[in-house]
């Protein structure tokens, strides 16, 4: 008897003490369940139901779709035309990015050096001497 009277003693402090633990993860399984359940039944009652009639559409002015067949002449032409323009475009391209050859050309030696700073050694003798003659 003693051990039917723990054993009642434990249940009721166990359900007093028992706190009923909602699941969240279950909880969301459970919704998602009766969302499938829903969708389920409503792809089902639009499977079940009679069709309607089918919308007819006007076929008589319909014309076939071929495929465009362009002739290797013509078709050469144009890709040599797009070719040009490239080449042209490329051209325009490197002579705007190169400095005009002949303004380089036009300054001597002498209007560099003197530019620059730079004196040849020959040249200062000559300075030198001249100035030592006279």
């Amino acid at each position: 008897m003693f051990l039917l009277n723990w054993y009642r003693q434990w249940k009721t402090i166990r359900a007093e003490f028992h706190e009923d633990k909602i699941c969240v993860s279950c909880e969301s399984l459970k919704q998602q369940v009766e969302i499938l359940q829903y969708n389920n039944n409503q792809l089902l009652s639009a499977l079940t139901q009679k069709p309607g009639e089918p919308i007819r559409q006007d076929t008589s002015n319909l014309k076939p779709m071929l495929p465009r067949r362009v002739p290797w002449g013509q078709r050469r032409q144009m890709l040599e035309a797009e070719d040009r323009h490239r080449a042209e475009l490329l051209r325009k391209k490197t002579e705007e990015m190169t400095p005009p050859v002949a303004s380089v050309a036009s300054t001597t030696l002498e209007e560099l050096e003197s530019e620059v700073g730079v004196v040849d050694a020959e040249s200062e003798r000559e300075a030198n001497t001249s100035a030592a003659r006279s």
